[in-house]
């Protein structure tokens, strides 16, 4: 009786392997690579930046802590994120929606501002 292989099984497993290959390669895309010089940097950084109960103003701000602004953008929906330098946003401001701003600072070379919003 002669033993023959089936011909489906490799082909599922091929598209397994490279399901998975394109899922890594997703994956990654969305990182940052740091030395580790940087990543201590940044780290300092942050925890500075938590240190500080008193609401700052960076060098350099549009907008000055109270002041009342607007959400503009081309986008209807406006993200808002946590941190400064965060990728996903934890939640959203409508275009014309009105903050309070609680401070500012810098973060490589970009100013962020902490608002109060009803989003």
């Amino acid at each position: 009786m002669a033993n023959h292989r089936d011909p489906v099984k490799p082909s599922i497993a091929l598209r397994w392997v490279l399901a998975l290959l394109l899922l890594a390669s997703i994956a990654c895309q969305t990182g940052e690579i740091l030395t580790p010089e940087e990543a201590t940097a940044r780290a300092q950084q942050a925890q500075e930046g938590k240190a500080g109960s008193a609401p700052s103003t960076a060098r350099g701000a549009e907008f000055q802590v109270n002041e009342t602004v607007e959400f503009t953008g081309t986008e209807f929906l406006i993200p808002l994120r946590k941190e400064p330098g965060d990728v996903s946003p934890f939640s959203f401001a409508g275009r014309g929606d009105q903050a309070t701003v609680l401070g500012s600072r810098e973060v490589e070379g970009e100013v962020w501002y902490l608002v109060k919003s009803a989003a």
